[in-house]
């Protein structure tokens, strides 16, 4: 059946013709069957970005295809609990955990565990049988690549690094300080394949990598590499940075920045194949920060002259970029986390009679 513009037949009865205005319909938004993430407006066949209702927001959350999860600690990470909230029923709120070990530093949802890391050092997972927990002297951030359990870590004589486990082993964890990083400079940043890990300092710069280790056989213990990091990537002439980075197990994407001077020519994304050889730059922007890949795309943030905030998405092998959602003076400062359908970032505003940042979560489809 032939439809006007903006509507469409999406019950393919003949008595009722083209019953659906898809221009604005947020549950067949531009086409039959695309739903808006978080019930999203739908304005000209396109889906607008939407606030997720949620309790104590915090920059540490995670999703997967039922549930957003995040830690409810305050900015000194104490006092908090992991909660978790439906995405089919968003008012239905559930305590994972309360108050452990001060509150969760990050948190991580796979199909099979939910991971935390606390301020007080513990890092631990929580499955169907039981709940496991070693320590470290601080953990955050944590992360799994191929059935390993990566965190970073400040590790004896102060030294930042990024620890491993193995989640099918019963080894001990094994850490790999850094000192190339900067913890001055600003948030450690790593990833990894899965057979090694790959890392920038807070203040950004090269980046190097290692090789991932088995631990011994004494699950308890926590063994130690010595500082064998080599350099994957150099930074270039110009002054500027790697910040933060991303791998789909092909290549490594990676932002760069030069805030030292006004060349900015090469500030954006660069892929570079994780077998070996030279970067290729697929966005050229002023300011990118924050990738997270899903094989097919990159999703980040990018921040403009005047101070207008947007998600983006660009796909791997490079391509134009598409801005999933313009936030214009509410930061994010965040990786993207995804499920199969939506994206999901934090979203700051500055709230003038707290003298505070509130912060929300707010999600976007992949394909709007």
């Amino acid at each position: 059946m032939a439809c006007n513009n903006g509507f469409s037949d999406c019950d393919s009865k003949v008595s009722n013709g083209c019953e659906i205005n898809s221009a604005n319909d947020s549950n067949n938004c531009g086409a039959c069957g695309h739903e808006c993430c978080g019930d999203g407006a739908c304005s000209s066949g396109t889906c607008q970005a939407a606030v997720v209702p949620v309790q104590d927001a915090s920059r540490v959350f995670d999703v997967d295809e039922n549930f957003i999860y995040w830690s409810s600690a305050n900015p000194g990470y104490t006092n908090g609990d992991l909660r978790k909230v439906s995405l089919n029923n968003p008012g239905t709120f559930e305590t994972v955990f309360s108050n452990q070990d001060k509150g969760p530093t990050g948190v991580l949802v796979d199909q099979d565990n939910i991971f935390w890391t606390t301020y007080s050092g513990a890092y631990g997972w929580l499955n169907e049988d039981s709940t496991i927990t070693y320590s470290s002297e601080l953990a955050s951030d944590p992360r799994v690549y191929a059935n390993h359990l990566l965190w970073i870590a400040v590790l004896p004589g102060h030294v930042f690094g990024v620890c491993s486990k193995d989640l099918q082993g019963s080894t001990s964890a094994v850490c790999y300080p850094n000192s190339n990083w900067n913890a001055s400079g600003g948030n450690l940043e790593f990833t990894s394949d899965g057979t090694h890990i790959y890392s920038a300092s807070g203040g950004g710069g090269p980046i190097y990598k290692i090789e991932i280790q088995d631990g011994i056989s004494d699950a308890s213990a926590t063994t130690y590499t010595t500082n064998e990091w080599e350099l994957f990537a150099d930074t270039h002439a110009d002054g500027g940075a790697y910040l933060t980075m991303t791998t789909d197990g092909v290549n490594l994407y990676a932002t760069y920045n030069n805030t030292t001077s006004s060349n900015t020519s090469n500030n954006g994304i660069w892929s570079f194949p994780l077998a070996g050889g030279s970067g290729t730059e697929i966005v050229s922007d002023t300011r990118v920060l924050y990738p997270s890949t899903d094989g097919v795309y990159i999703f980040y943030q990018s921040k403009d002259k005047s101070d207008i905030f947007r998600l983006n998405r660009v796909p791997v092998n490079g391509g134009p970029s598409v801005a999933l959602a313009v936030f214009g003076s509410v930061t994010f400062d965040s990786t993207p986390q995804f499920n199969s359908k939506c994206v999901y970032v934090n979203t700051l505003s500055y709230n003038k009679g707290t003298g505070q940042y509130d912060i929300a979560i707010s999600t976007v489809n992949k394909e709007p």
